[in-house]
């Protein structure tokens, strides 16, 4: 079973993940509203998002 060190912010990033059909911009956009709702930057911003993915 996999370990999600940080869950309350994984599940803040998927629910602002977006719905299909994606594009090229699709990374940034989710990466600005993540960034936006938690206020996270940097390695406190990807780490976990890469860990969890």
């Amino acid at each position: 079973e996999p370990i999600i060190e940080d869950a309350d912010f994984i599940r803040q990033a998927a629910e602002v993940a977006p719905e299909g059909p994606w594009s090229e911009t699709t990374w940034s956009e989710w990466i600005g509203k993540v960034k936006d709702a938690t206020g996270r930057k940097g390695k406190a911003l990807f780490m976990p998002l890469r860990q969890a993915l």
